[in-house]
């Protein structure tokens, strides 16, 4: 399923990342914080592989399946391709819980118009931020509690920060990898 999962973000020092929606992930009319409160770190910026485990690394020359642009200085852009070959590209924020970064993430579409829906994720770069990893929350999770305000959200998710429940089984890694494009002259 990594093929159809992304992410992006902006925030406090973190971002992004994306990747891991639309299968169960949890999705939300209700974002988790402002996007105005948004930051870009540059360290985020780059070119990532998606590796099948947190200790391993890319192949040499391996093209990477997720970009990760600053947009604003508020809000990060991320081109993901998947197994397909289909690139999508995302938009986002990224709200800190606790000690835990959360990305905020929409799909930007082909037609130019805005979902209203949030795609949210708990993402961390290590500290050299040479690898991305990303857990997805449980959509089945937030049924039935409260999430009706960014505020009761935000609750809900730090009262569950180390709660196994609230995530998806899956975890995504991702490694930095040489860039593939040039910055303008």
């Amino acid at each position: 399923m990594l093929s159809r999962k992304i992410a992006i973000g902006s925030g406090v020092g973190i971002m992004l990342v994306g990747l891991l929606f639309m299968a169960g992930c949890y999705d939300t009319k209700t974002p988790l914080g402002s996007a105005s409160s948004g930051t870009v770190d540059p360290a985020n910026v780059g070119d990532f592989a998606i590796v099948p485990a947190a200790d391993a690394l890319p192949a040499p020359g391996a093209h990477p399946n997720i970009l990760i642009r600053n947009f604003d200085d508020k809000m990060y852009c991320i081109s993901w391709t998947g197994d397909d070959g289909k690139t999508s590209l995302w938009a986002g924020y990224t709200t800190q819980v606790k000690d835990a970064m959360f990305a905020n993430c929409r799909q930007l579409t082909d037609d130019g118009s805005l979902s209203d829906d949030f795609f949210i994720m708990r993402i961390a770069f290590s500290a050299d931020h040479s690898q991305l990893t990303v857990r997805n929350l449980k959509d089945d999770f937030f049924k039935g509690q409260d999430v009706s305000s960014s505020d009761k959200l935000q609750s809900v998710i730090a009262d569950n920060l180390d709660n196994n429940a609230m995530y998806d089984s899956d975890t995504l890694y991702a490694h930095r990898v040489a860039a593939t494009t040039q910055p303008a002259q």
